[in-house]
């Protein structure tokens, strides 16, 4: 399985965090790279690309991979905790906002109009 093989490579302490790609041998560095692109490519974590003209007209074409990070990032400890704090509010939000079909229609419509410009 994949993500045994990139264990055994890695063999890094637990505690150590892997921050930056020269912790990594550069074959294994493609190689993470690549599954996790066509990993992008394969569940949808896509946009569409402004530099082709059909983006977003024709379905598949002028796609590229939405922007993510392959490594950890470290960050702040009160960040964090804040996030944790606020996201049971967020997705009150979200599920509040969802379940608004009016809403959603509306603000989507202006959107599409902004978008077809």
């Amino acid at each position: 399985m994949e993500s045994e093989r990139y264990e055994k490579e890695l063999a890094v302490d637990s505690n150590k965090c892997i921050s930056s790609f020269e912790d990594v041998s550069p074959v294994l560095a493609k190689e993470l790279l690549q599954d996790a692109l066509v990993w992008a490519s394969l569940h949808g974590l896509v946009v569409g690309d402004r530099a082709v003209e059909s983006s977003g007209q024709i379905p598949g074409v002028g796609l590229v991979h939405a922007p993510f990070a392959l490594l950890p990032t470290p960050f702040p400890e009160g960040c964090w905790k804040q996030a944790c704090d606020l996201a049971p509010l967020f997705n009150e939000l979200v599920d509040r906002v969802s379940m608004d079909g009016v809403f959603l229609q509306e603000s989507l419509s202006r959107i599409g109009k902004t978008c077809a410009r």
